[in-house]
């Protein structure tokens, strides 16, 4: 039996049984090639919304009841900060620009291991604050809002329901 060391960020054992990190100890996350890290684009917050579908069913005598009638979208909302003069240059955020214009969804996986799934880059903000002579900025706020991907796959027992069915 082999012992895994779980605090070992993205580790897994590869075919031949040896320890294989598949994300680097420093990045925070990873949306498809591009890397959120410290030493580049670092986000400070990190916010995730779900949308829950209910319809209002009237009921005679007492309160309405609600019941569950679907699933509405998932967004993470990333807002960071860049200093082009310390680390990674002002290319960052062209970079996440040029992502998204491939129209393609991006695999987002935390630095800790865990994988989102499948996102679209729908918006990408930045603020330049603090320039040098030349026009420079110092310091470079942004904002990256992210849609989940819609992956045709039911939740709940109708997911269940459909994994069964493919092998009826």
């Amino acid at each position: 039996m082999v012992n895994v060391d779980l605090s070992v960020v993205g580790a897994i054992l590869n075919e031949t049984g040896r320890l294989k990190t598949s994300i680097p100890i420093d990045n925070m996350m990873l949306l498809g090639a591009y890397r959120f890290c410290l030493k580049n684009a670092s986000y400070q917050t990190l916010k995730r919304q779900n949308e829950y579908k209910w319809a209002e069913l009237e009921r005679i005598n007492t309160n309405p009841s609600l019941q569950l009638t679907g699933f509405g979208s998932e967004t993470i909302s990333l807002d960071g900060i860049i200093y082009p003069q310390l680390f990674g240059g002002l290319r960052q955020l062209n970079l996440m620009r040029t992502s998204a214009m491939q129209g393609k969804p991006l695999m987002l996986i935390s630095g800790y291991g865990f994988a989102f799934g499948q996102w679209c880059i729908t918006s990408v903000q930045e603020n330049q604050t603090i320039f040098f002579k030349d026009g420079t900025p110092r310091r470079i706020d942004f904002t990256i809002n992210l849609k989940k991907y819609g992956d045709g796959k039911k939740r709940g027992i109708m997911g269940i329901v459909q994994k069964v069915g493919k092998y009826l």
